[in-house]
């Protein structure tokens, strides 16, 4: 069997951070999150691992396309810098 590495990487995104938003939420919830990054509302994922924190924010991204997020997204930030969440 011969196995060849996808030509595009777009496709292996999709495999790689779609599987956790679909392994962590339920359709109603994930389609609630679908729902607030379309009304441009903040949505702040809390959880120990950075990794899936992270995976999960570029997996909401990728359900965006084709649109493209024109705004500031930042997948992990450090606790020193919780002040920036305050900000408009």
């Amino acid at each position: 069997m011969l196995v060849t590495f996808p030509t595009e990487l777009a496709f292996f995104e999709h495999q790689w951070h779609c599987r956790h938003l679909f392994r962590l939420f339920d359709p109603k919830a994930l389609l609630e999150l679908l729902t607030a990054v379309l009304l441009e509302e903040s949505i702040v994922i809390v959880d120990s691992d950075p990794t899936l924190i992270s995976s999960v924010v570029l997996g909401l991204m990728l359900l965006l396309r084709p649109f493209k997020w024109p705004y500031i997204m930042i997948p992990v930030l450090p606790s020193t810098l919780i002040d920036i969440l305050d900000a408009p």
